[in-house]
């Protein structure tokens, strides 16, 4: 679910079998999250810095060839993304790619330009103003248990709010290990087709574990399949001070790429 709002302190108490635990204190009140999803940002983030971050900066390679530098603005979701001989960028309302649509390969940059930054920023993302969760029992992933968290969206939220993600936590490490999502932007329904990102490497930056190395891959019945891509991070760096405004600012000549007609509010 690709989302750009201001993240504001909540205080959310989770039925339906999911107990909160103590919660993670943010400016203001405490913060409750569903106990699985507590435990991995503790994981990841024992010191608590992950909400005072506000500027991301990382190169993306994947195994196809592609090779991208990304900035975002951690807080208003604004971004810029620096391919070979492309740029596209989200101004806080427009998704931008220059020279044009055709120097990008990828199809629609208003859908593709925080992919990366999105499954990169799990599990903090799922604290995101708007989702719901459920709890679901243990289940089985390629042979292996996990505890899991459905994670829905409210229907104003963010570009594609019937988007779906089950997120697989490690009952021993309490880490992210592997999200199941789905693709709406390019429907007008829901959809009951998942796909799987694997968490496979983290490293740490500042005295946070982000991402090294995520798999993409086919989905069915509790099995992951056919690895669709593999994308790997490096060059990372994360700040507490802002990034300028003007790097996100749509150039005279990009090409402006719109939203499909059923997400238009």
């Amino acid at each position: 679910m690709i989302k750009y709002h201001t993240v504001l302190f909540i205080m959310l108490t989770i039925l339906l079998g999911c107990q909160p635990d103590a919660g993670i204190q943010e400016d203001g009140p405490t913060v409750v999250y569903p106990g699985p999803l507590n435990d991995a940002i503790r994981a990841v983030d024992p010191a608590g810095k992950w909400p005072e971050m506000r500027k991301l900066q990382f190169t993306m390679e994947t195994d196809g060839g592609i090779r991208e530098k990304h900035l975002i603005d951690i807080e208003s979701r604004k971004a810029l993304i620096r391919g070979d001989g492309y740029r596209i960028g989200f101004d806080g309302q427009r998704a931008w790619v220059a020279p044009s649509k055709e120097a990008f390969a990828g199809g629609s940059p208003r859908f593709y330009y925080e992919q990366n930054f999105y499954f990169f920023a799990m599990p903090h993302v799922f604290t995101d103003p708007g989702i719901k969760y459920k709890a679901f029992p243990d289940r089985m992933l390629d042979g292996k248990k996990y505890k899991v968290l459905y994670i829905g969206f409210d229907q104003d939220s963010g570009d594609t709010p019937l988007d779906e993600y089950t997120a697989f936590f490690d009952p021993e490490t309490n880490m992210l290990a592997c999200v199941l999502y789905t693709i709406t932007y390019f429907r007008e329904n829901a959809s009951d087709q998942f796909y799987a990102c694997r968490y496979d490497a983290w490293q740490e930056v500042e005295g946070i574990l982000v991402p090294e190395k995520l798999t993409f891959l086919d989905y069915s019945n509790g099995k992951t399949g056919a690895v669709q891509n593999v994308r790997t991070f490096t060059d990372i760096k994360i700040s507490p001070r802002k990034p300028w405004e003007s790097r996100f600012s749509k150039p005279r000549a990009a090409e402006v790429d719109s939203l499909p007609d059923q997400w238009r509010k």
